[in-house]
């Protein structure tokens, strides 16, 4: 006796619809030469957008430099050696640092010390420590803050990517007991009227990297 045989319940299967493992691997490979392309451009538009940035504290610090003599008809004063502030603190209630201001006493010394041993005025070191956003280009890996070793002490000071001019250090241009050639000295005395070639040749501030490592490096 033959029994009949359905062939519409087999089983069938369907095609499988997964990846093989050299689909996967193709994939991979894609995606990190994608990545590889991708990264370096990524990584240039950070750093043209970090330029842009140091570039505009240059031109915040010009500005506060000209509202500066414009109210006292002289630049800041650089300081006399080892013991004042800097061109840099004098300039803190024009680049919106009011507050950082009002903290220093400018009656009152800066540092004791010799010129490669200052030790902060513990009135002001807080205030020394504290980093300024304007003065520090985010291009530039060092941390905010310096760390500078004196007698086995660590004393920290915010960091600082914007030099002042003192000028060019010849003959008695790197004393502060006389008028330098630059655009900021001790005294104090010097205005945009003594520019006679004009501002727009003549360095007021230049950028400087502080990088990383060890502060007499």
């Amino acid at each position: 006796m033959s029994i009949p045989i359905n062939r519409t319940n087999r089983c069938t299967r369907s095609p499988s619809s997964g990846f093989t493992l050299v689909e996967l691997l193709v994939v991979i490979a894609i995606i990190g030469v994608m990545v590889g392309l991708l990264l370096p451009a990524v990584q240039a538009a950070r750093e043209a957008a970090r330029r842009m940035s140091c570039g505009n504290n240059l031109k915040q610090l010009g500005l506060a430099i000209h509202n500066y003599e414009s109210a006292f008809k002289q630049l800041p004063r650089a300081g006399t050696l080892d013991k004042d502030f800097s061109v840099q603190a004098r300039m803190l209630p024009y680049i919106e640092q009011s507050g950082l201001f009002e903290s220093l006493d400018f009656a009152d010394i800066a540092f004791t010390g010799t010129f490669s041993a200052k030790v902060p005025n513990p009135r002001f070191a807080k205030a020394f420590a504290t980093p300024v956003p304007t003065f520090l280009c985010p291009s530039d890996p060092a941390p905010s803050t310096t760390l500078v070793n004196i007698s086995g002490v660590d004393y920290a000071y915010g960091g600082l990517n914007y030099m002042a001019s003192y000028g060019s250090g010849k003959d008695q241009n790197n004393d502060f007991r006389w008028r330098t050639d630059g655009a900021f000295d001790a005294l104090g005395k010097t205005g945009f009227n003594a520019f006679l070639d004009g501002t727009a040749t003549t360095v007021l501030m230049s950028e400087t990297v502080r990088s990383d490592g060890a502060d007499m490096t």
